[in-house]
């Protein structure tokens, strides 16, 4: 009777460790040991928010670039105003270019002073020489902040000031119905983030680069840059995509090495979690 039982706990064992090791199977495949193009970067942390005037100081915007130094080629900013002007000089000095961005909303005031700061940045040679593109308006036309025709002349406002490479960052979809929008701009700045659409993240990198083929096909001779893309570690789940780290670092593993063979030009969404975005985007916006 012992040794029944004791071949039947041996089974037990068995099958536990076999259950084990399947649960705890590497899911990611090898390691990118490459640096990352660009990444998103908002310099705002627990506590602090745009949306109630609690902004970071200077001094925590160097600790971010610090941590970025030698990790990634690139940082994307989305506004020139509290402190974030001073972000291309900053990132000189670790090493780390910069892709400025323009902020557009439905407050034409607070618009020009966005562009009037772009314009005293780029006044300053060493901030000038750090910076590689303009994005004037971050996704405006689809939250219907700004129409195109006002879009279009702000984009030409910049244009006229700068050599730099200007263009404005919007969802693949909003590229594709406003494909007007590509004659006016030096390059097509995209966002594609499977997760929004529900794709399930299996199927995720496919999508994104069926979405980017399309954008080649349709735009040819325009420069493709994905200026938003990524996987959220953290959540509500949106049909079949699951926000959480494990699927995080899958999908940004084999985009990158993807973005890599292809020579894919990206920035990933993004350097450091943000909590205010619990706000306006609920618990996942928080998590990218």
């Amino acid at each position: 009777m012992r040794i029944i039982s004791f071949i039947v706990l041996l089974i037990i064992l068995a099958g536990n460790l076999g259950l084990w090791s399947y649960v705890n199977r590497p899911l990611f495949g090898d390691d990118y040991s490459g640096t990352i193009k660009g990444v998103s970067y908002s310099p705002y942390r627990e506590g602090q928010s745009p949306l109630n005037n609690q902004h970071p100081t200077l001094d925590q915007i160097r600790e971010d670039l610090k941590v970025l130094r030698g990790k990634v080629e690139n940082v994307r900013t989305y506004s020139t105003q509290n402190g974030l002007d001073q972000v291309p000089l900053l990132a000189q000095k670790e090493g780390i270019k910069t892709m400025v961005g323009v902020w557009l909303n439905k407050d034409k005031e607070q618009n020009r002073r966005e562009i009037e700061n772009l314009f005293n940045s780029l006044k300053d040679k060493n901030a000038r020489r750090n910076i590689t593109h303009i994005l004037v308006g971050n996704e405006a036309l689809l939250r219907g902040d700004v129409t195109f025709e006002e879009l279009v002349d702000y984009i030409r406002q910049v244009q006229k000031k700068t050599k730099i490479p200007v263009s404005s960052a919007d969802t693949w979809n909003i590229w594709l119905k406003y494909p007007e929008l590509a004659k006016e701009v030096d390059f097509v700045a995209a966002h594609v983030l499977p997760y929004w659409e529900g794709i399930p993240m299996e199927k995720a990198l496919d999508h994104l680069i069926m979405r980017y083929e399309e954008l080649k096909t349709k735009f040819k001779g325009k420069k493709i840059l994905l200026t938003e893309v990524g996987w959220p570690s953290d959540g509500r789940i949106k049909r079949s995509a699951v926000p959480d780290e494990s699927n995080q670092a899958r999908f940004l593993r084999q985009f990158l090495t993807v973005a890599a063979t292809q020579k894919i030009d990206y920035h990933v969404m993004e350097a450091f979690d943000q909590p205010w975005k619990r706000e306006i985007e609920g618990g996942v916006g928080a998590y990218w």
